[in-house]
């Protein structure tokens, strides 16, 4: 086998290798971001489900009012 057969031949191969590695890159990437938004709407709905529209509007007055009204203006 002449050398420069056994050079495209190697050449070939590292780019068929290449092209596996970045679909697999691409399959994980796409994989990690679907985990990512999968966990974000069960994280969302849980919440959703713990602090309902009463709960949110109580949370929102208490805090409302545990802070003075002075802290926030200028001296």
């Amino acid at each position: 086998m002449p050398v420069s057969d056994s050079h495209e031949l190697w050449i070939e191969a590292v780019l068929k290798y290449q092209q596996l590695i970045s679909i697999e890159l691409m399959s994980a990437v796409r994989v990690g971001a679907l985990v990512l938004r999968v966990t974000y709407l069960l994280v969302d709905n849980f919440c959703s489900a713990l602090l309902t529209d009463d709960a949110m509007l109580s949370l929102s007055k208490g805090v409302a009012h545990s802070v003075p009204a002075s802290d926030f203006t200028s001296p």
